[in-house]
């Protein structure tokens, strides 16, 4: 009976912060899987698990990701002659590893044909003065698992816990993304390196270039990218990306560097966000910088050492076309890209370090210290973040 029930599956991708978004239903046909899908019982805890969470995609992801790696294409039971046998490999040890993890200039790879058969990220790069560079023309990265075994299995599996949704609250609205939608998948992640500080907490990424790439995707995988951190000298030049991603080329917290000749999708430019404190967690993130204070008479702009530290904003070199900056000023725009978040300015990071020290990962009670000493002053509120945490927000 439930392969006559009509699924009703998005076809928008998720945003970063994981927010269901509105969309309209559209019937679509069952995909025929390669393989034998999980029991009715795991397909009804999923189902009733993405229900509750408000419709994270994540949620309902991650737990296919892991039935399908310890089933179907665990590495004991995948043939050698099957190309995907490192992907699967790599992402079993870790449903969010990427491809290529970039922690020092030795680990940097040659580009290589084929190499980017990834399920999840392709690379992420965590480490400072790197360069990525060269993967174009037939060593492009290109993301071959969009229409492979696994993605077909995977949105098998998407198709039955749509119908189990459906007939669980035929009202609900979110529905679970086939694999060409699943969120958060990155072909070029940038991160601070973890040895100098936490990525949520403003720590500086310096001076990494991403430059003469290709990369293509028929999903929603993002280009370059990058959400938490600060990043000082970036380089981002001469890539091309073709994908179906919201973000084509986004950076969130860029303080200085070079932008120049990529080229983007059609109506996705590069995209220049503000700083992110707390990694957009709904109850202690979301806090975004638009300004910081004064650099200090005799300094140097965007200086981070133990006792000093200088953030600044400053004018981006190399004259990319039709760059949106969003680093100083909030997105009205009936399409924002930030959709929810609490937004201050004049922010002194030299006394957001020290109470960091103290407070640990309570950002946003950092936030509240430092308007209450007047190191940081409170914009606004956008989206329903303000509804959710007005009471534990001090904006005055």
């Amino acid at each position: 009976m439930a392969g006559n029930m009509t699924a009703r599956l998005a076809t928008r991708p998720n945003t970063r912060n994981n927010t269901p978004q509105p969309q309209n239903r559209r019937v679509v046909r069952p995909v025929a899987a390669t393989t034998t899908l999980p029991d009715a019982g795991f397909i009804k805890k999923i189902a009733n698990n993405f229900i509750w969470s408000g419709g994270k995609q994540d949620v309902a992801h991650d737990e296919i990701l892991k039935w399908l790696l310890s089933h179907t294409y665990q590495s004991t039971k995948v043939p050698d002659t099957d190309p995907f046998k490192a992907a699967y490999a790599k992402v079993s040890s870790n449903i969010s590893a990427p491809y290529y993890w970039i922690r020092s200039e030795a680990g940097v790879p040659t580009p290589q044909a084929q190499a980017s058969r990834f399920i999840r990220d392709f690379m992420q790069v965590q480490a400072d003065n790197i360069t990525i560079s060269g993967w174009n023309g037939t060593l492009k990265i290109q993301d071959l698992a969009i229409g492979s075994n696994f993605s077909k299995d995977f949105d098998a599996i998407v198709y039955k816990i749509n119908e189990s949704i459906y007939a669980i609250n035929p009202q609900f609205q979110p529905t679970v993304y086939l694999f060409k939608g699943v969120a958060h998948r990155d072909a070029i992640q940038i991160v601070p390196d973890t040895k100098k500080g936490r990525q949520f907490a403003g720590t500086i990424s310096d001076s990494v270039t991403i430059r003469d790439n290709e990369i293509t995707s028929a999903g929603a995988l993002q280009g370059i990218f990058a959400s938490d951190g600060a990043f000082r000298n970036l380089t981002i030049s001469s890539n091309t990306v073709s994908t179906q991603g919201e973000h084509a080329i986004t950076i969130t917290g860029m303080l200085s560097g070079t932008i120049s000749g990529n080229q983007t999708p059609t109506g996705k430019p590069v995209t220049l966000l503000p700083l992110r404190i707390g990694g957009g967690n709904d109850l202690n993130g979301n806090i975004y910088i638009l300004g910081f204070s004064a650099i200090p008479t005799g300094h140097t702009a965007n200086v981070d050492t133990n006792s000093v530290k200088n953030y600044w904003y400053e004018t981006i070199k190399g004259g990319q076309a039709g760059i949106k900056d969003f680093r100083q000023k909030i997105d009205t725009s009936a399409t924002p890209v930030i959709r929810r978040g609490i937004f201050y300015t004049n922010v002194n990071m030299t006394v957001f370090f020290q109470l960091y020290a103290r407070y640990g990962e309570r950002y946003q009670d950092i936030m509240n210290q430092l308007v209450r000493a007047k190191k940081a002053t409170f914009v606004s509120f956008v989206g329903d973040v303000g509804e959710v945490r007005m009471n534990r927000v001090i904006t005055q």
